[in-house]
């Protein structure tokens, strides 16, 4: 009975995992980072763990702006790209990139990596080694063909977080 019980207590709290997870959560823990991003508007962005087609996403749901996050694509970068992604994607939302408003475009996607690379120093969440770390990442084979070239991109977002 006793273990019956501790079992009902173990599925109840991960049904409230669950929940929180499709509600989303204000602050999303990245390594050592606990992240957290409002909008152009002052709204919380809500953060989801779910798969997308691109890793990462400035997005809207019923209740409001979300970054949606892929957990495969999460668990193949290190934690400084990763918080690089996130400011970026918050960058979205700060700069009005969202659904609705028009298309990505290469501009945008700069715009976005330079509010990253001014944020990431700013905030203090990545400093001038893990900052490198994320730029390796970045500019590693493989592009989206939204986004510029890689190496394109990391020069704009170094010389936006030197100009602070």
């Amino acid at each position: 009975m006793k273990y019956c019980s501790l079992l009902w207590v173990l599925f109840a709290w991960l049904g409230l995992l669950a929940v929180a997870n499709a509600q989303g959560t204000p602050e999303v823990q990245i390594g050592p980072v606990t992240a957290s991003c409002k909008d152009s508007k002052g709204h919380v962005v809500m953060n989801h763990v779910a798969p997308t087609a691109t890793g990462a996403v400035a997005g809207m749901d019923g209740a409001g702006p979300v970054i949606t996050v892929d957990p495969a694509f999460a668990e193949s970068a290190k934690w400084h790209f990763n918080v690089f992604v996130y400011l970026h994607e918050c960058g979205h939302h700060v700069l009005g990139h969202t659904p609705g408003t028009s298309a990505p475009t290469r501009d945008r996607e700069l715009a976005a990596d330079c509010y990253a690379g001014r944020m990431s120093k700013t905030t203090g969440w990545l400093n001038e080694s893990d900052f490198a770390v994320a730029m390796s990442r970045l500019t590693a084979p493989g592009e989206v063909p939204t986004n510029p070239p890689g190496h394109s991109r990391m020069v704009y977002a170094l010389a936006c977080r030197i100009r602070g």
